[in-house]
Parts: C-alpha cells; sequence; structure tokens
C-alpha cells in the first residue's frame, strides 16, 4: 500500500496530468512489527488452548485464531455476526 501514492501519480505523469512526481523519493519508516517483547503462541501452544478450552470459549478462542482479531474487536461480535454449530448457541444476545 506504501507504493500506491507514488505509482498513481506516475501513471499521471505519464498522461501529463501532473509534471513531476513529488511522491517518487519519499521513503515511509515501517513498524517494528515483530518486536522483541511480542510472543507469538506455537502450534503446540495453540493446539492445547483449543483442546483444554471450556467449550463456551471455544467460539471465540477460533474466531481470534482465524482472523486475527483485537480483543475489543471480538468482544463487539455479536452471535449474529457468526454461523457456529447449535452446540455454542447457549446465550441470549444481550439487549
Amino acid at each position: 500500500m506504501s507504493d500506491l501514492a507514488p505509482s498513481m501519480i506516475s501513471a499521471a505523469q505519464e498522461r501529463g496530468i501532473v509534471k513531476h512526481n513529488v511522491a517518487r523519493d519519499v521513503k515511509l519508516r515501517r513498524s517494528e512489527r515483530h518486536h522483541p517483547d511480542r510472543v507469538f503462541p506455537t502450534k503446540e501452544e495453540i493446539r492445547a488452548l483449543v483442546t483444554n478450552a471450556l467449550e463456551r470459549h471455544e467460539p471465540l478462542i477460533m474466531t481470534a485464531l482465524f482472523t486475527g482479531m483485537r480483543m475489543s474487536e471480538l468482544r463487539g461480535l455479536s452471535w449474529g455476526y457468526g454461523r457456529f454449530p447449535a452446540k455454542h448457541h447457549h446465550r441470549e444476545e444481550a439487549r
């Protein structure tokens, strides 16, 4: 996505819409995605989490694992957002 603006301006320059690509030489600093303090669970740890989770927590854990959603996003979900097997439908949506 960081190359999108320079590419768009280059296309405009080729068409004679702009004279100079002001974004061509701009370099954005990338954030540290793998900060040393971040700990990612191993496959074995994930397997143990899923295997030992309470049944009522399984949909939340599986959704977190497969979507990468943040905790605040997960907390905002309601049962209407997903299709879970009947065994997981055990609570009414809060009003």
